[in-house]
């Protein structure tokens, strides 16, 4: 069975996410971008905006955590009491798009660029 988790979206475009090779996350702050280097492919795809944060998440999702970026205060207690059990209750009313969509759009953003400095790059 094929799942999101394992796919990633750049506009109208989906790919598995087993291709990608390397992942830089430097712009992601600052330009809201990343870039991507799959597998087989020579150019280089440029993932943006909620797609970009999306990708993070699933792929190495400790770039946004610790030491590496700042939150504002009380930025996950929204997503914690909110997000996870609004996605719970929607799931079990069969609305699995939108308790996905409510999960997501409570995660917080960092507030200070990144520092990948110590972070291997490689996926």
């Amino acid at each position: 069975m094929l799942t999101s988790s394992k796919f990633f979206r750049v506009g109208s475009c989906v790919y598995p996410i087993t291709l990608i090779t390397h992942l830089d996350a430097q712009h992601l702050l600052s330009e809201g971008y990343v870039t991507v280097s799959l597998s087989g492919h020579r150019d280089r795809l440029t993932v943006r905006g909620d797609e970009a944060m999306d990708l993070v998440m699933r792929v190495q999702p400790d770039i946004l955590e610790g030491k590496n970026a700042t939150y504002p205060d009380r930025a996950w207690t929204l997503h914690n009491m909110i997000g996870h059990p609004g996605m719970h209750i929607l799931n079990m009313l069969g609305w699995h798009r939108f308790g996905k969509y409510v999960h997501d759009k409570t995660l917080p953003r960092p507030v200070t660029p990144l520092d990948l400095s110590g972070l291997k790059n490689e996926v």
